[in-house]
């Protein structure tokens, strides 16, 4: 059985922008099949107004938390090669370990600095285990863009747009942008 192991980055910005349903769709899983960070849900359920915006928001993904599993072990030497590295958080670490404990599961990250973190020489054995193993957030984003339609992407993103650099370079510009200029901006952030 095949799972997948979500930055809390990812989904975060996901619950803000009224995307979290489309990632069990864009995997192929179903959210049983689906693991975060463990103290996620609990900042969640605690409406930690760092991480949200709203409390709706909040208990959005709360709810959708509470149908994931939890991550796996991680691989122990993945995590302690790891431990200390520049641009690689706790979270991070955890579910680097994870993907490298489980050699089917897939990962779903929107950090680009943990990625190049991982294309270090000194972590090619790493880098190795997880090639062609993680997805990032503008997959997601094209995915959805190719269902449901630029415009409406931008739609549900520009609300919360300051949740990502990139994303807010991109969205709320003050000269006007067609909206499919807007879409092939986010899909390649």
């Amino acid at each position: 059985m095949s799972q997948l192991f979500i930055d809390n980055d990812v989904l975060i910005k996901a619950a803000h922008w009224s995307l979290l349903d489309e990632i069990p769709e864009f995997v192929g899983m179903p959210w049983h099949q689906i693991s975060a960070g463990a103290s996620l849900i609990y900042r969640a359920k605690a409406n930690d107004c760092k991480l949200f915006r709203s409390e709706s928001i909040a208990q959005c993904l709360a709810s959708r938390l509470q149908l994931m599993s939890e991550l796996p072990p991680p691989d122990e030497t993945v995590t302690t090669l790891l431990q200390g590295e520049i641009d690689l958080d706790v979270g991070e670490v955890a579910l680097i370990g994870a993907l490298c404990s489980q050699p089917t599961a897939l990962m779903l990250t929107g950090d680009k600095r943990a990625l190049r973190a991982l294309s270090r020489a000194h972590l090619d054995g790493i880098h190795a285990r997880v090639r062609g193993r993680v997805l990032c957030l503008e997959q997601l984003l094209e995915f959805i863009a190719n269902k449901q339609g630029c415009q409406a992407l931008v739609d549900k993103i520009e609300p919360h747009r300051q949740l990502d650099a990139a994303v807010r370079c991109i969205i709320g510009t003050s000269s006007p942008v067609d909206d499919q200029s807007e879409c092939n901006g986010l899909l390649r952030a």
